[in-house]
């Protein structure tokens, strides 16, 4: 069987039309979309208390533990860890439930970014449109999703 598939030194089975080229040239830049996203939420942004505050589901997550335990024992003093590991105290349970709320957007925004350029890459038709897709985290937090 290999005879008739392997002629003139050239292994037909082996190469890769434009299509399927362009097929796993699509599959890599979803991967970079994916890739990018998670290295976004590693990052952190300026909360309204002025601290930078990381935004991962895991934080936020983190941050909901928090407020559930002081919602169930006020006796406990609450307090904030920023990204950058500096506690900040005097805060209330309403601080932080707003810290909370402001780290839940910022996720939002950026998964929201996330689904806007895959489904950009997935409409890409040509090699050529793949290429000038830009994977890009500006601030998206425009109500109109622009």
């Amino acid at each position: 069987m290999a005879e008739n598939v392997i002629a003139g030194n050239i292994d037909w089975s082996k190469l890769k039309t434009p299509e399927m080229i362009f097929a796993e040239n699509k599959d890599k830049k979803l991967a970079l979309v994916s890739t990018a996203f998670a290295g976004y939420c590693k990052g952190a942004f300026a909360c309204s208390y002025g601290w930078p505050m990381q935004f991962a589901e895991a934080d936020v997550q983190k941050m909901e533990g928090a407020i559930k335990l002081l919602e169930n024992d006020p006796s406990q003093a609450p307090y904030v860890v920023d990204a950058e590991d500096t506690l900040h105290t005097g805060v209330t349970l309403d601080d932080m439930k707003a810290i909370q709320l402001e780290m839940m957007q910022h996720y939002a925004a950026a998964y929201l970014r996330k689904q806007q350029l895959r489904a950009i890459v997935t409409a890409c038709t040509t090699q050529a449109e793949l290429d000038a897709v830009e994977i890009t985290w500006e601030e998206n937090t425009n109500a109109d999703n622009s």
